[in-house]
Parts: structure tokens; sequence; C-alpha cells
């Protein structure tokens, strides 16, 4: 049973997490539940949940609505 359908991963592109994130990317996505992986937190999509890993910055509010 998939608890998530939709998720954003959000990485910074000069993360030292950022091979973590790809492998967690993979087992989300063998799981059914659709993902995507962003560095820039405008990117993030409208979905169930999203992971800020290795982030450097606070995201705006309005986008954590999201």
């Amino acid at each position: 049973m998939t608890i998530f359908n939709s998720v954003s991963l959000v990485c910074e592109d000069e993360s030292w997490l950022l091979p973590y994130v790809f492998s967690l990317q993979n087992k989300l996505i063998k799981k059914g539940v659709t993902t995507s992986l962003v560095s820039d937190y405008s990117d993030i999509k409208n979905g169930d949940a999203a992971f800020f890993l290795g982030c450097t910055q606070i995201c705006p509010t309005a986008l954590l609505n999201r």
C-alpha cells in the first residue's frame, strides 16, 4: 500500500546527498510513487509531500503550501 502518490525531492545541485537522493527516487518509483527531483524551490510540483534534503536556504511559505 502506498501512502503517497506524488512526492517532490528537493536537493541542491552541489549537495553531497545527491547520490542518496537518486537512490531514494528509484525506490519510490518502484513503489509506484510519482517523483520529481528538483534543485530550485520554484520547481516544486503540487503533490502529497516534499522532502527537503541537503537544502541550505529556507523555502518560501507560498511554495510549501503546494
